[in-house]
């Protein structure tokens, strides 16, 4: 399914590529079970020793590191969807935090769409369960410097994504084909049976497709 017409853009996530989850395949997700989001809300809690490992895996020298911790409470009163959960609600934003703190790293921006006819399910259950709401989605709008990189089926539970993949959902039917990002390249009306068969399977979240998008 390339038409977007009826898509409309949840959110961003500063994503660092898992190597090791399933086949040695390169994995950017939507749920920190699987990969890394960034900036890491944990810093305040983080010892002397984590904050200077942290900031050396990642290449943040120490005053852009001074720097990122004091927009820690920007970051999340402003910008995010969940608490405990970085995924932006801008892309300039998310791009701004990027280019500053984590462009030398292997990290990448990935956007997540999700079908209009979702959307009352996802907003329902964001505010029943978490007193959060959809009111900042905007209809999606193309970027030249991203591209589509496949289909993920994701849920929400206690603030955060979960990818099918956490459950191993992928093996409850033979026909769902993962590309090399890991994630499924069936076409979209093939994905929304495939959510029929995992209803009430795995996590308890009701399981939504999405598409993922990658920025350069």
């Amino acid at each position: 399914m390339n038409d977007n017409s009826k898509f409309y853009t949840i959110g961003y996530y500063i994503c660092e590529p898992n190597y090791k989850f399933l086949k040695n395949k390169k994995i950017y997700s939507a749920s920190e079970c699987i990969s890394n989001h960034h900036p890491k809300l944990e810093y305040y809690n983080f010892s002397e020793y984590k904050k200077s490992k942290y900031s050396n895996m990642y290449k943040i020298n120490y005053t852009n590191y001074k720097k990122l911790i004091k927009n820690i409470n920007y970051i999340t009163e402003k910008n995010l969807i969940l608490e405990n959960d970085t995924l932006f609600k801008n892309y300039s934003d998310a791009n701004y935090i990027y280019k500053k703190y984590f462009k030398k790293s292997n990290c990448k921006i990935i956007e997540l769409l999700i079908d209009k006819k979702y959307i009352k399910l996802l907003n329902d259950d964001l505010s029943i369960n978490y007193s959060k709401s959809l009111n900042h989605i905007k209809k999606y709008k193309y970027k030249s410097n991203s591209k589509f990189i496949g289909y993920d089926i994701l849920g929400i539970d206690f603030y955060s994504y979960h990818s099918f993949l956490c459950n191993s959902l992928q093996k409850e039917s033979k026909n769902i084909k993962l590309n090399k990002y890991c994630l499924i390249s069936n076409n979209y009306s093939e994905i929304e049976n495939f959510i029929k068969i995992i209803k009430n399977l795995g996590e308890p979240v009701n399981w939504l497709p999405y598409k993922i998008y990658i920025y350069n």
